[in-house]
């Protein structure tokens, strides 16, 4: 028997579309992976952070899988802004702050982020250990 995927872009259409003039819609409270940081968006710690949240997200996806409860990744979000009181597009990109997110079903749990955080991590740290071993 095959398992449907929980897309969360089709089950909140609302939040993941916009029309072409602005208008005021309610959103519901939901749960979100995030990461936060200053700089640029073309820079290492954005591109960085950007992959590591991403990591996170598919490990949690995959942990879900495995229990049956499987998931589309939804798109990167952002949220931007600067710490100064001339507008935005003055300040140089250097000092933008941002916060990323991506949406989780409400079935993820605290538990299953964190085996997927010790997972990435440990995956990250073998491939590092791969890369600096062939060097010698």
């Amino acid at each position: 028997m095959k398992q449907t995927k929980l897309d969360l872009t089709k089950e909140y259409k609302t939040y993941y579309t916009a029309k072409t003039t602005p208008e005021i819609v309610e959103i519901e409270e939901g749960q979100f992976l995030t990461i936060e940081g200053k700089g640029s968006p073309d820079g290492d710690e954005f591109q960085a952070k950007v992959s590591a949240l991403y990591s996170l997200a598919y490990g949690v996806k995959n942990i879900c899988k495995r229990e049956g409860k499987d998931f589309v990744v939804p798109k990167l979000e952002g949220l931007w802004w600067v710490e100064s009181d001339k507008p935005a597009l003055e300040v140089p990109r250097e000092e933008w702050r941002w916060k990323l997110l991506i949406h989780m079903p409400e079935f993820v749990t605290y538990e299953m982020v964190e085996k997927a955080r010790k997972e990435v991590i440990k995956k990250k740290n073998m491939n590092l250990q791969k890369k600096l071993g062939s060097r010698k």
